[in-house]
């Protein structure tokens, strides 16, 4: 890598994966699947406006469980499935930690999503097995669960440049500050209105932004991060 991936093109990207083999892959079918499931999970345009804010949030955050959570965030920008599920099923649980994250009942939701999403009710079982082990794997690979065979959740120290990110993607998706406080992005996260704010105010407090709230008016302004 001749240069930071949030400095680099889309190609050049491209380039580090298929052609410099920067995942080590072993053939060279294996280094472009790599690349394309990486493309539909995690974009990889650095122009786009959700890549280039989880670039600058990356370098604002040094730890790792920070990051994990960054990678969860943008994720579920690319993947509606993903956030949806993410919101509507796991983030109940993350609330609650410590609580059994049961395959049986992420299955449950995932038929009762039939109705308002005509594409999960053509998967057969054997796709939907699967995409509930893809789920429960990348949860806990982003830190909001632990264990191998059970899992249960953990709830996330959710730091200042995540919340950042957080508000961005929210401003991004056209949310006004008001509705960003309940929106996606935060409950992904477990996170309550009062604890959106909290989450909003200490990243202030961090230099990361500006939030005020007076009334039913909403001020949250992002700096930009280098």
């Amino acid at each position: 890598m001749d240069l930071p991936i949030e400095q680099a093109s889309a190609e050049t990207i491209c380039r580090w994966i298929a052609d410099e083999n920067l995942l080590a892959k072993r053939t060279r079918e294996g280094q472009l699947k790599a690349l394309r499931k990486l493309r539909e999970r995690y974009l990889l345009e650095p122009q786009h406006p959700a890549f280039a804010g989880f670039c600058a949030a990356w370098r604002s955050s040094d730890e790792d469980s920070q990051r994990a959570l960054l990678a969860y965030l943008l994720l579920g920008w690319q993947d509606g499935f993903f956030r949806t599920s993410a919101c509507r099923w796991l983030a109940p649980l993350l609330r609650r930690p410590g609580t059994p994250l049961v395959p049986e009942a992420f299955g449950r939701f995932i038929d009762d999503l039939e109705a308002e999403n005509p594409s999960v009710a053509q998967w057969g079982k054997t796709t939907r097995v699967r995409v509930c082990q893809h789920f429960l794997a990348a949860v806990r690979d982003f830190g909001l669960a632990a264990g191998k065979a059970k899992k249960v959740s953990v709830r996330p120290t959710v730091g200042p440049a995540v919340t950042w990110y957080c508000a961005h993607l929210s401003l991004l998706s056209g949310l006004c500050p008001r509705d960003a406080l309940s929106g996606d992005w935060f409950t992904m996260l477990g996170l309550d209105l009062p604890e959106a704010m909290d989450a909003l105010y200490e990243m202030a407090a961090s230099g990361l932004g500006r939030f005020r709230v007076e009334g039913q008016v909403v001020d949250l302004e992002l700096h930009q991060l280098r």
